[in-house]
């Protein structure tokens, strides 16, 4: 945008908003990781080369994600797998709760954070 031949947070964010037309709290939240990391490495902007591994890898990643997504059925199957007694209107919460992009489904990384809150949730009881 400022012609310097680099993205810096700001432009990444409106960047990846204008590919992803959709973008998601989740990808929001993945470029930002991504953009600390490169800031981290002493980068306060990203080349287009650093820019376009980045688009990439979010890709990837949501690719991924999308295959591996639970539906509210899925998710009630997998929670009585687990021994944890739970109705179709309780599992339709914890889908929403963690549908952090809001498509209906839990995606891996989403479902990451649940299982993660679970685990936490069992080792206090």
């Amino acid at each position: 945008r400022d012609m310097s031949g680099s993205l810096s947070r700001g432009e990444l964010r409106l960047a990846l908003g204008q590919l992803f037309v959709q973008q998601s709290p989740l990808m929001s939240r993945r470029a930002d990781e991504a953009m600390r990391e490169f800031e981290a490495g002493g980068t306060r902007a990203l080349t287009l080369s650093q820019f376009s591994q980045l688009v990439h890898a979010l890709v990837e990643q949501q690719q991924q994600d999308a295959l591996m997504a639970l539906s509210t059925s899925d998710l009630l199957g997998a929670l009585r797998q687990l021994g944890l007694e739970a109705t179709g209107e309780q599992a339709a919460a914890v889908l929403k709760k963690y549908d952090e992009d809001r498509s209906g489904t839990i995606s891996l990384s989403e479902f990451e954070r649940l299982a993660q809150d679970l685990s936490d949730y069992l080792a206090t009881q």
